[in-house]
């Protein structure tokens, strides 16, 4: 679900998912926690920075 995001998109969705539930509570007025459903949404929603060119030389790079 997450290949091709690098460490930093990784950050930026958990700094994001919390958004999605707090934005509701602030429309409904009731607090909720966070769900996988919130994390998905997120990942689904951002686009990885990782190419597949890239990805490919860093595969070809990497010992073996």
């Amino acid at each position: 679900m997450t290949e091709r995001y690098s460490g930093a998109d990784i950050e930026k969705i958990c700094r994001k998912v919390p958004n999605i539930p707090f934005k509701e509570s602030i429309k409904t007025g009731i607090d909720r926690k966070i769900t996988i459903d919130d994390i998905i949404k997120t990942i689904e929603d951002m686009s990885p920075s990782i190419i597949e060119k890239d990805l490919k030389k860093y595969q070809e790079f990497q010992w073996v």
